[in-house]
């Protein structure tokens, strides 16, 4: 799905802020970038700095 819309090769490089707003428009569980929400209110989501510490303890680098 990421690969999809555009937003892997941010993913992999590390810059996963500015990846967010377009992947949060297809999985409403992410939040659109850092201190933001998600773009589907009221649909739970995880909080940016959550996402990216998972993201990192799952072996991934980025800001």
């Amino acid at each position: 799905m990421l690969r999809t819309i555009g937003v892997i090769d941010k993913i992999k490089s590390g810059d996963i802020a500015s990846a967010m707003p377009k992947a949060a428009l297809k999985w409403a569980a992410l939040p659109e970038g850092p201190g933001l929400a998600n773009h589907y209110p009221p649909q739970p989501y995880v909080e940016y700095s959550e996402f990216l510490a998972t993201y990192k303890a799952a072996g991934g680098t980025g800001q």
